[in-house]
């Protein structure tokens, strides 16, 4: 399994105020596709880019959330693999897998207290 991208992600209700503050930052977007699970529930993940070539992701979800949920944003080349080894160090899918014409995905919480947003891009 290989890394092809590793960034922060923010997952939130506020996308507008979110999204301003790091394009206060100098971030664009670059795409925001939105992602139906198949539970129904729905998101938006708006890429962002800086000019100096970071990137970051936030997550607008439309289900109630305490709080901004910080998460690394992890692309693979082999999502299966990549979530077998997650899973077995202790990690669960928050909810079910997702699949598109473009990606496969999990947001995936685990015991060491940070999220993870697994993806594998279809190409």
């Amino acid at each position: 399994m290989k890394i092809t991208t590793f960034n922060p992600m923010i997952v939130t209700n506020r996308p507008d105020e979110t999204l301003k503050f790091f394009e206060q930052w100098g971030f664009t977007k670059k795409h925001a596709p939105t992602i139906k699970t198949g539970s129904g529930s729905e998101f938006t993940d708006y890429r962002l880019q800086s000019e100096e070539g970071f990137y970051m992701d936030v997550a607008a979800v439309d289900k109630p959330l305490p709080a901004e949920v910080t998460a690394i944003r992890i692309n693979v080349d082999d999502f299966d693999e990549a979530y077998k080894w997650l899973t077995e160090v202790g990690y669960s899918a928050y909810e079910e897998i997702f699949e598109t014409e473009h990606a496969k995905g999990a947001m995936m919480v685990g015991s060491v207290g940070f999220t993870i947003y697994l993806v594998q891009h279809i190409k």
